[in-house]
Parts: structure tokens; sequence; C-alpha cells
């Protein structure tokens, strides 16, 4: 399996700027993304093939999901079809929103561009076809959930649990909702897991961090 992750990284060296074309969704505020590709290449496994019993238990685990996920969680999962960090507001808040907190929300803004342009590239050479759409794995909903969730418990200490636990959930709504497999959410935690290391490494994301954070603890009522 290593073998085949160094391969694929090899090829990305050559290949990146031309997958990246037309793909990037902005520029990288915090960390290179076309090194977090290669990062990612080295750690991820690969997604299942067609017609391995690991892709039959990925059919088998979805379907799982879907059948004993009630109402209330789909429409739970419905809600979050389009994610944002607001989508937080659910733990903060209704105060919790662009227009009150801007400093937050050009902070996230450029997270979400920063850690989009990483998945965005991992989608395309790992082309694996999802329930739904090609592309699928790693899972960008699990990405975002994760890395917001955990960047926002680092903001406000005293919701930890429940913004952690909120974030990690993007990802399993995709399975209640039948869009992506297991493996595509399991790879999306391991994604967000590199990704915040990068992010916790560059200085300016620290220094825009500092700044978001004291917005919004102000704006929670919070010293």
């Amino acid at each position: 399996m290593r073998s085949y992750a160094v391969s694929v990284a090899l090829l990305v060296v050559f290949a990146l700027p031309r997958i990246c074309s037309g793909q990037v969704l902005g520029p990288d505020a915090y960390f290179s993304s076309a090194a977090a590709v290669q990062q990612a290449l080295m750690l991820l496994p690969p997604p299942p093939a067609p017609g391995t019993a690991a892709q039959a238990a990925n059919v088998q685990l979805l379907n799982s999901v879907m059948i004993a996920a009630s109402p209330q969680a789909v429409a739970k999962a419905q809600a979050d079809a389009v994610p944002s960090v607001f989508d937080f507001s659910a733990v903060l808040g209704t105060g919790f929103n662009a227009q009150d907190l801007p400093v937050t929300n050009s902070f996230f803004n450029k997270v979400t561009i920063n850690t989009q342009n990483t998945n965005i590239s991992l989608d395309r050479i790992y082309n694996s076809q999802g329930p739904v759409t090609a592309s699928s794995y790693p899972s960008a909903h699990t990405v975002l959930g994760f890395v917001d969730g955990m960047i926002l418990s680092a903001m406000i200490p005293e919701k930890q649990d429940q913004l952690t636990t909120y974030g990690v959930q993007f990802g399993l709504n995709r399975l209640i909702l039948g869009q992506h497999w297991p493996t595509d959410v399991g790879a999306g935690q391991m994604e967000a897991g590199i990704l915040l290391f990068d992010l916790n490494a560059s200085p300016q994301f620290q220094s825009d961090l500092g700044a978001a954070k004291a917005e919004l603890r102000a704006q929670q009522g919070l010293k």
C-alpha cells in the first residue's frame, strides 16, 4: 500500500499544476496546498476498488446507516447539505453569523479556501466514484466540518465537546443522506488531521486565529 502512495505522490509532483489549473478557489493563505496534497497521498490509503470485498463492505455499511437514520436525523443532515462554518450557530447561537463577525468570517473564508484547494486536488487525483458523484474521495464536507469544529473548539474551549461533536457530524451526515461511502468520510477525517497540523504551523494562521478568537469570544460574552 505504501508503494502505491509513493507512486501516486511522485506522479503528483509533475501533474499537480495541470490538475489544479482552473480548480484553485483562491490563494493559499496559510500553507501550500500542493505540499499538503503530497503529504496526504503518502498517508491516505487508496479508496476501495469496485468489485472488491472492501467496496462491498462500504455498500453494506452505507445501507445500514441510511436504513437506521430517523426522520429527524435526515432533516438535520439536509440542513447542513451546503456546509458553512456558520452552521455551528446550532451550538453558538444565532449571533454566530457572518454579518456580526466580520473578522471571524474573513478568517474562516481563508481557512476554507486553503483546505479546499487541497481537497479538490485530492478528489481529482483519486477520481473515485461515490454513491452519487464522481471524485468523492476524500469527502469535502467531512474535511470542512472537522477542521472548523476543531478550530472553533480552540476558540471556545468552554463548548469544546459540543463543537467537535457537531463538526464530526458533518461527515456522518453524508452517510445518512447516502452521498458518500464510509471510506470517503474516513479519508476526510484523516485529511483534516493533516490540514490542521499545517494550519497550526503557520504564523499567519496563528495571528488571524488570535484576532478572530478575540472577536468571537466578545460576541459570546466570554473573557
